[in-house]
């Protein structure tokens, strides 16, 4: 509650240092921690004093009784806990650890990284190897021939730069090593291809020269996604749970509020717009649905091309089959409206017309406001001009063989982009492909 007015606040919070535990309803406790300079915490806590200047660890607890701060492990301020719940919202990815038995929080909730976590510290031990080996090139292994062994320690070899003499037949020759280091680049490379396939490759990074076919790079797609949707499901649970909490918070900040005011301000400074919290309706009454998806621009250039190459198949089945359009209807609503506009100039200025006046009622600024709405008034004086014009007379009709010139409007299409993807295009291969072949006297005629 700010001056009386209740104020949405959402906060991240790091959860490797935000301990909870879940009950049989929802949320035990939550005991988010973090860590802050003095003058932050004088300035939160006036009156206060702490010890030392930085990384002052705060703890903010909350069950669903009360809410308490503990700064340096003492206890600096207790309230009781408006809500009746933990003010949290907590969700983890399906893709990790799921037994909640001894010893599952190391692996709960694994990042992408998961299936190569224990390859980094084989490919570090192999990058010292190699890194010894390149020192082995500056200063070689050498052995020492002699005819004769004997207690005495060998002859230390030269340093760079240095040189030495040694007898005709006791020269220091070189250990071979050949194999050692062929065995070395041999495993590097192994480990490079299972880091690859189990975590960030080429692909991914856009690295990829070769001529490739949409086909592949479906199925590449689908093999990363099985990583990565069940993040993206997470968090759009995340965002759903966030939503009725901030509903159900708004609801309760009505009891709350101060002067009996119950507005909420929601938006940008100079586009903000006022909300009662009956507006807000039951929640028990209506779902609050998230989808989040991943994008990437080479599989949705080869969805383009393979949307055009099934130009006979149903509109609706390419939109949500092969585009993986979320609102197919609402695309084909949208074609049908575009036709429309088409066929006639007048539907599209009214159409503007309303969405300007829509704009206009969204801007607090009167000048901007005003200025929107001018526009909009064009744009239906525009319109009506169009349809007076119409009842006119009718003009007189053409000559039988006279033809009005049409001039034909470039359509894009998924071939268009195929070059983007590399030699032989989407498909790999530009074989079944002919050229066709113009002779002189072809042109002549």
């Amino acid at each position: 509650m700010v001056n009386g007015n209740y104020t949405i606040d959402c906060l991240p919070v790091d959860m490797r240092w935000a301990p909870f535990e879940y009950g049989n309803d929802g949320l035990n406790w939550v005991a988010s921690t973090t860590f802050r300079s003095k003058t932050s915490l004088e300035a939160g806590f006036p009156g206060e004093s702490f010890s030392g200047t930085t990384d002052i660890e705060v703890r903010d607890y909350w069950d669903s009784e009360k809410n308490e701060v503990w700064i340096n492990k003492k206890l600096v301020r207790s309230q009781k806990n408006p809500f009746g719940y933990p003010p949290f919202v907590i969700a983890a990815p399906a893709t990790g650890f799921m037994l909640r038995d001894k010893g599952y929080i190391a692996h709960e909730s694994e990042d992408l990284l998961f299936l190569i976590r224990e390859l980094y510290d084989e490919i570090n031990r192999s990058v010292s190897i190699e890194q010894t080996i390149g020192m082995e090139t500056i200063q070689p292994r050498k052995q020492d021939i002699v005819e004769v062994m004997d207690g005495r320690p060998a002859a230390a070899p030269p340093k760079i730069g240095e040189a030495v003499k040694r007898k005709k037949g006791f020269e220091w020759q070189l250990m071979p090593v050949r194999d050692l280091n062929q065995a070395f680049f041999t495993g590097r490379a192994d480990l490079n291809r299972a880091i690859e396939m189990g975590g960030v490759n080429a692909i991914d990074l856009g690295n990829v020269s070769q001529t490739v076919s949409a086909v592949w790079i479906t199925a590449q797609t689908g093999i990363r996604k099985k990583f990565s949707n069940p993040r993206l499901a997470c968090m759009a649970e995340a965002e759903q749970l966030l939503a009725r909490m901030i509903i159900d918070q708004a609801l309760k900040g009505v009891t709350l509020a101060k002067e009996g005011n119950t507005e909420l301000a929601i938006g940008v400074s100079g586009r903000k717009r006022k909300y009662t919290s009956t507006q807000l309706g039951d929640p028990e009454k209506y779902t609050i649905t998230y989808k989040l998806m991943s994008r990437d621009k080479m599989q949705e250039i080869a969805n383009l091309a393979q949307f055009e190459a099934a130009g006979n198949l149903p509109m609706r089945w390419r939109l949500e089959n092969i585009l993986k359009a979320d609102d197919p209807d609402g695309i084909m609503r949208e074609l049908a409206i575009e036709e429309g506009e088409q066929a006639d100039p007048a539907i599209k200025l009214h159409k503007l017309a309303l969405r300007y006046v829509e704009e206009a009622e969204e801007i607090q600024d009167e000048d901007d406001a005003n200025a929107k709405l001018i526009e909009a008034k064009m744009f239906m004086e525009r319109g009506v001009a169009i349809i007076k014009q119409r009842q006119q007379p009718a003009q007189p009709a053409l000559p039988e063989k006279a033809r009005v010139p049409q001039v034909e409007e470039p359509k894009g299409g998924g071939q268009t982009l195929v070059p983007l993807l590399g030699r032989g295009g989407v498909g790999g291969s530009r074989a079944g492909q002919r050229e066709q072949v113009i002779t002189p006297e072809e042109v002549a005629g």
